[in-house]
């Protein structure tokens, strides 16, 4: 199972608490997790069959048979933050802590408003150490401070 960060889970416990646990409303809890989070998170399906006492290949096939909705994330941005060697030594962690925090989602999440955080292994602007990449610009020299600062559009 897929792991999803606190508030990424505290936000789809509050979606699914937000409905009676009726098998009838199912497609409701599913629809509004999908247009919260921009996806059903496998995480969550458990929780789902858990409150509304439904067996989880159910709650799969429901996902299946119903085109609007999907258990991978729709991302239309992604954000790579570069951990080759260079970037690395020059502290590619921190930026990667500081994104993090910054979305509130964990590599390889996508937040609410689309944007993917993944590592790369090198980005190829070794000497402007470190580098990110937003989409298809690089930002070289790159800081958690300057970070946060890009980011804040994003959250």
């Amino acid at each position: 199972m897929s792991t999803l960060s606190a508030p990424m889970l505290e936000m789809a416990y509050d979606i699914i608490a937000g409905f009676p646990a009726e098998e009838n409303r199912l497609v409701d809890v599913l629809s509004s997790l999908q247009q919260a989070m921009g996806y059903v998170p496998p995480a969550v399906i458990p929780i789902i069959a858990d409150r509304m006492e439904l067996e989880t290949p159910a709650i799969y096939k429901v996902i299946e048979l119903t085109p609007s909705l999907s258990l991978k994330p729709a991302f239309s941005h992604k954000l790579f933050i570069c951990n080759g060697e260079n970037c690395t030594r020059k502290g590619s962690f921190a930026l990667i802590k500081q994104a993090r925090e910054s979305l509130a989602i964990n590599l390889f999440e996508t937040n609410p408003r689309g944007l993917r955080l993944e590592p790369f292994r090198c980005l190829g602007n070794c000497n402007a150490a470190p580098n990110i990449m937003l989409d298809d610009e690089i930002h070289p020299h790159m800081t958690a401070e300057k970070l946060r600062s890009l980011l804040t559009d994003w959250k």
